[in-house]
This record gives C-alpha cells, structure tokens and sequence, in this order.
C-alpha cells in the first residue's frame, strides 16, 4: 500500500503532485491548507452580509455536500447523506470586519472526500489530475475561468511577484490537468459543483462592484457574465410529479419543504411562494405530509445528472384537471 503524503501549503502540494504522478504515493492528507478566501467588494459590502449573500453562502456549502455525494454514491442528491457525513462535511465560515471576506478550512473536507473516491485502478498521471482538479477547485482556483477571458491576464499579473508565483504554478498545473483527456469524469463533476458554489456566491451580491478568490481578482463585468450563464451540466425545466412531501416549515412569505419521488428513496428541498401559489391548496401540501399520501403538482426543477436537486412547487394538480 502506498505511503500518503502530508499537504500543509502550495509548495508541498506541488511535491506531493509530482511524487504522485511518478506512482510514489497515494492521495495527500492535508492540515491547514487549503482556505477558502472570498471577498466582495461593493458599497453594501463591508462587513455586511445581506440575506442574498448569506444564501450564496449556504449554496456553496450545499455544492460541496453534493459533490461528496457524487463521489460517494454517484449521485448530487444531499438525500444520500447520513447525518454524520453532514457533520463530518461541515465549514465554518469567518466573515472578517471591515470587509464582506468570507474564510474557511477546507483541509478536512477535502480528506473526507478523498477517502471515499475510488483511486485504486487509476495510473499515477490520472490520479495527479483528479487530485489537481478537485483540491483547486474546491479552493476556488480558476473558478469561472469557462465564463471569462480573465485566466491569462491575471496570470501575467501575479507572475510578477514572488509572493504570488505559487498561485501562478497551482493555475497554470490545473489549467492543464482540466484539458487532460484522461481525467477521470469524477474530476469534472466535483469541479462542477465548486464552480456552480463559487457562481452562487456571486449571484447572491448582485451589485458587488468586483470579487477576490484566492487572489483571482474579478470585476463587475466579469460577474454579471458569469450569473447571467447557467452551469452547462445543469437544466432547469416545469414538469409535472406525483411525490410525497415529507416535511414543511411555513415562513411569512413562503414554505419550504422536503420533497421525494414516489420511485426514489432520496429527497429534494423545494420552495412555495405564497404570493403567487393558491392559499386553498396550502392546506392540501399540509393534508398530504400529514397522512403521508402522495400528491401531484406542478414544479419548476433544476436537475443536475439526471436527479432534481431542488424545486420550485408553482401548483397542485387536481383530479379533475388532470389530462384525460
């Protein structure tokens, strides 16, 4: 069996990425490296966190349990998780004063997620790659380099400075491992997940004036692009169910609920808007978690690997309205 080699910092990950790809060692076991590092810049933000933000906070951490998920049971659906798991998978964010700068430790999520993904019948350069691309990803490296031209130009920035020329190495060794066409598809699907995080993110400061992760500097037109495009492994569609809800809890302005499938034993959250959403029907969602009889509605759902990961319930489908 092969020694794992510890992973403290920039450099000592670019040791252990080559001692793997030379078949010398297996998968790294870090401790304090890496963190994640987001700060948003904006006239609401300083050491502001709005609602919207706070959202895309959550978002990012729910993309991280979904891509543990995916490695683990080959599915996005955060249904697969035990508590424990979800335990084991938590972040703790700090958010600093003076700024909207969000910072993390990502090192034990990273060895929870490691070790479960199945490395064993994979060569040195593939498990170099897979390595490369989940740990960089996660930690926010090259994030929306698929939306924008910014990956070059910030690039020749940073390698300017000896300070930054590690961050320079770790793009340049993940742009290259992101082309690689060996990469395992496990690789690509946790880097979905991160980006799609990171993205949540921005979407929640819709009028931040610019964004820095892991010293990768975006400015506001960089991230009206990026929000204005959808994930490509990602679809949104209205469709019609039949699916038990299993749990609701009432807000002012709307319900949220723990929904599954009639065919699945995963659930999905979803979202009624009491605004728009028929007040006869309310009773009807509260009526059939109550006696745990299926019910079928009308949903707006974003599927992602062919499971619905979250909805937006916009009716009940009576009898009577059904298609004959």
């Amino acid at each position: 069996m092969k020694d794992s080699v510890l992973v403290d910092g920039p450099e000592s990950f670019i040791l252990a990425i080559e001692k793997i790809a030379r078949g010398e060692c297996s998968a790294p076991r870090f401790k304090g490296w890496p963190i994640f590092h987001v700060a948003i810049e904006g006239e609401r933000y300083h050491g502001t966190m709005t609602p919207r933000l706070m959202e895309g906070f959550v978002e990012f951490h729910d993309q991280i349990l979904r891509a543990y998920a995916d490695v683990r049971y080959g599915s996005p659906s955060k249904g697969r998780l035990t508590n424990l798991e979800k335990a084991e998978l938590d972040l703790v964010f700090s958010i600093s004063k003076g700024c909207t700068e969000g910072k993390g430790a990502l090192d034990e999520i990273l060895n929870k997620l490691f070790s479960v993904l199945p490395m064993n019948k994979l060569t040195g350069a593939q498990t170099a790659s897979i390595v490369i691309v989940i740990v960089l990803s996660i930690a926010g490296v090259l994030t929306f380099k698929e939306w924008t031209a910014l990956a070059t130009r910030t690039h020749q920035i940073e390698a300017d400075t000896v300070d930054k020329a590690q961050h320079a190495k770790l793009s340049e060794i993940l742009a290259k491992a992101l082309i690689d066409k060996d990469l395992p598809d496990q690789g690509v699907r946790v880097r979905s997940h991160a980006v799609e995080g990171y993205r949540a993110i921005a979407k929640g400061a819709p009028d931040a004036t610019g964004m820095e992760i892991q010293g990768e500097h975006y400015d506001a037109q960089d991230l009206q692009m990026v929000r204005d495009n959808e994930a490509p492994d990602r679809v949104r569609e209205p469709r019609t169910d039949t699916l038990y809800i299993e749990m609701i809890k009432r807000s002012k302005t709307s319900l949220s609920l723990t929904l599954k499938m009639t065919d699945s034993e995963y659930s999905f959250p979803g979202k009624v808007d009491l605004s728009t959403f028929a007040p006869q029907d309310v009773k009807v969602l509260f009526d059939s978690m109550r006696d745990s009889r299926p019910i079928k509605v009308q949903q707006f759902a974003v599927i992602e690997a062919g499971e619905i990961i979250s909805s937006s319930v916009l009716a009940v489908v009576h009898p009577a309205l059904q298609p004959q």
